[in-house]
């Protein structure tokens, strides 16, 4: 990805290993990315999972969105990600 690239990483589970986790991979071994804020409004969502066995997350992972079933949607995570310029 370039600088200055966006990346939106989204998948529909609830599960921290393929949701936070993998943000968190990214983060941890590539200093030039970061999280941007999702800031909509949504009734189903919830915060992002901080920690996940024993193990605590990058702080960024906050501004992720984490939506939990409806009687309209399925569960979805969402990660939008910034190359930055180095």
């Amino acid at each position: 990805m370039r600088p200055g690239g966006i990346l939106v990483y989204s998948t529909c589970t609830m599960a921290p290993e393929e949701n936070e986790a993998v943000v968190d991979y990214l983060l941890r071994r590539r200093e030039d990315a970061a999280v941007l804020d999702l800031p909509y409004v949504f009734n189903n969502r919830v915060h992002a999972v901080a920690d996940w066995k024993g193990k605590t997350f990058n702080p960024e992972i906050k501004r992720c969105l984490r939506l939990t079933p409806s009687p309209l949607l399925e569960a979805f995570f969402v990660a939008k990600l910034v190359k930055n310029k180095q």
